[in-house]
């Protein structure tokens, strides 16, 4: 008896593992009969599945109601009205086991009951944000009727229902084809669309192993080159266009001949946001970006029908800045500054009231980096400055701003002029003061180009109550440095920190500095980076940065014991390592008081290859080359620190 029921577990197992999900989603509009046609009232959707799987069809009528289908371009979801049928036409050789819809943000709010054909819909329930079906179809069609009221959309049943989704998942397996087992054929992406030559092919899914050739709509845009089964296919991209690529095996005794395809569109492309708006000066206002953006903010603001959305971005060079807008509702968490955005979408330019913006099918943060975060501290702005993130310093507010609610009013800014503010994202009351005030530029009014024309609008992120701290060094500020040292200070307020900050550059022609720092008591926030760059995590006892985003382990480098920084001498180059430049972040000590005080010293250790055995006292302390304190050392390279000097020690 156990014997038969694992034996039909192995059986259950084998089926299931041979279904594939494949998610279809629509980005085009759907083509409709002609009106001689008697199927004029059918539309048929061009439905792209990941992976690719071919032979699926996706229609759609208004049956007997009274709106015909439709495809929504800002949200990419198709939409079924009341009445309307959604057809799934499956081919010979598949058999689809499942199906489920997720249902789009506008779709939640007029979901009706739905009913199908063939199979079972899943109870439905207020709030579903999927769909789901079971049943079991070959080679037939599945209809899914939407049904007359939003019974269960957040807008209730007194609207007239919808099935409005972002795509559906069809779950189907592999059936026989003229007695014959199928190919299996498919290729992990259906679609590529590309800027770069350099794009890489999808890998084919090839279950049972059999011999494939490739052939290509257009070669004069692409190619496929096979290096046989031991090797993988090279695509080669010639020119601009679009061409299908088709893998395909001929029958055998054992398996139906089986193709497979993916659409390869290779277009001119965006590398910053500058070649943005030079090819919508060249005429074309759908704009291929081929560059990640930085995301310096993320608002929502609030309209009579929910929620509309800004994500405010630059490029790597940070210098330029644009809106990416959405006329939906992204989320609270969508987006947050310091996000990055993949390339390999598409941007359309519009232009609204003046003010320019991008919309499209925004990708989901691939990273974040908070460092990539900086707005820059000004007393004034231009039409140069629109769609930029900056903080506006020594803004003066003469009467309480709007509370929660969208309005507009002046501020004297620090220069004494005057700025129109408008409370976009409804940010709660400030009452009246002087501020430091991080905010968007924005314009309202007439526009032809990316210069601006119009009148320019600040539309304000986050208040900070300013505080007049001096510019200047004050004497009681102590930077010393050792030997023949240069050091540079600087000292004043940071608005993107919110306090003062402390900038120490300290060049020597010496191998060895020691510098010490000390502060005065009655500093609430003062920050300590030497060379260019500032972390305000934990650093103990000291890291090195070798770019403005990432921090690296030392002993890459050297070797770090307490606050001394030891470089090998075969490391003498580390200044030219990276660029020219290396980076130092410390952490300082401050008192109750707030007194600080902090010595760093960066030594080169000339002792490579010193034969010494090490026998002094217990008070020296001894570390790793990669800075890990060692009680007992024996038999190795050791950093020896006492008396505040660190050197390089082999011990026998």
């Amino acid at each position: 008896m156990k014997k038969l029921l694992l034996s039909l577990a192995a059986v259950a197992l084998t089926a299931s593992a041979s279904a594939t999900d494949y998610t279809f989603t629509c980005g085009s509009a759907p083509t409709q009969g002609s009106a001689e046609d008697t199927k004029a009232d059918i539309y048929t959707y061009n439905m792209t599945a990941e992976p690719s799987v071919s032979g699926f069809t996706f229609t759609a009528n208004k049956n007997t109601g009274s709106n015909p289908p439709t495809w929504n371009k800002n949200a990419n979801d198709v939409r079924i009205y009341a009445k309307g049928n959604f057809n799934i036409a499956v081919p010979e050789g598949q058999k689809v086991t499942s199906v489920v819809f997720k249902i789009s943000t506008q779709g939640k709010k007029r979901l009706a009951p739905i009913s199908a054909s063939v199979g079972t819909i899943a109870t439905q329930a207020k709030g579903d944000a999927t769909v789901k079906w079971t049943g079991s179809v070959e080679n037939s069609t599945i209809t899914f009727t939407v049904g007359d009221n939003a019974n269960y959309g957040s807008e209730g049943e007194s609207k007239a229902g919808q099935l409005d989704f972002d795509n559906v998942v069809v779950t189907a397996e592999a059936t026989s084809i003229g007695g014959k087992k199928p190919a299996g054929l498919a290729f992990s992406e259906s679609t590529i669309k590309t800027g770069s030559k350099y794009a890489t092919m999808p890998t084919l899914i090839n279950p049972n192993n059999l011999e494939v050739t490739y052939s290509s709509s257009n070669e004069d845009v692409a190619t496929v080159t096979s290096f046989g089964a031991d090797f993988p296919p090279m695509l080669t991209i010639n020119s601009y266009g679009t061409a299908v690529i088709t893998a395909t095996s001929a029958e055998t005794d054992e398996f139906a001949a089986g193709t497979a395809s993916f659409t390869l569109t290779y277009v001119e492309s965006a590398k910053n946001i500058d070649g943005m708006f030079k090819m919508v000066e060249a005429g074309n206002n759908t704009v291929f970006v081929n560059f990640s953006m930085y995301v310096t903010a993320y608002e929502r603001a609030k309209t009579n029908n929910g929620y509309q959305s800004y994500i405010y971005v630059t490029d790597a060079a940070g210098t330029t800045g644009t809106l990416l807008y959405s006329p939906a509702d992204l989320g609270e968490n969508a987006y947050k500054a310091g996000d990055i955005l993949p390339a390999g979408w598409d941007a359309t330019y519009t232009l609204y009231n003046g003010l320019v913006e991008w919309k499209g099918t925004f990708p989901n943060a691939s990273d974040n980096d908070p460092y990539s975060v900086s707005y820059q501290a000004v007393e004034n702005v231009t039409a140069a400055d629109i769609n930029k993130v900056v903080t506006l310093t020594g803004v003066v507010v003469a009467e309480a701003t709007p509370d929660g609610t969208v309005g507009n009013y002046t501020a004297t800014l620090a220069d004494g002029s005057e700025l129109l503010f408008r409370n976009t994202f409804a940010l709660a009351t400030v009452e009246p003061g002087t501020y430091d005030v991080i905010g968007a530029v924005s314009v309202y009014g007439t526009k032809t180009s990316a210069a601006g024309e119009g009148t320019l609008q600040f539309l304000p992120i986050e208040f900070n109550k300013h505080i007049a701290y001096p510019t200047d060094l004050p004497e009681n500020i102590k930077v010393t440095a050792s030997g023949n040292s240069v050091v540079n200070s600087t000292y004043g307020y940071n608005a993107g920190y919110g306090c003062n900050v402390l900038d120490i550059v300290i060049n020597s022609a010496d191998k060895n500095v020691d510098f010490n720092i000390e502060t005065p008591q009655g500093y609430d926030c003062l920050y300590f980076y030497w060379m260019k760059n500032y972390d305000d995590t934990d650093i103990e006892p000291i890291k090195i940065r070798k770019a403005p985003s990432e921090w690296i382990d030392p002993s890459v480098w050297g070797a770090t014991a307490g606050n001394t920084f030891t470089v090998p001498t075969e490391k003498k180059s580390l200044a030219t390592d990276h660029e020219g430049y290396m980076w130092f972040g410390f952490n300082g000590k401050m008192d109750e008081g707030n007194k600080v005080s902090l010595s760093l010293k960066a030594i080169y250790d000339e002792s490579v290859g010193v034969e010494n055995i090490e026998t002094e006292g217990a008070e020296a302390e001894y570390y790793t080359l990669q800075g890990v304190k060692v009680a007992n050392p024996e038999n190795g390279v050791y950093v020896k620190v006492a008396n505040g000097k660190a050197e390089k020690v082999v011990i026998k």
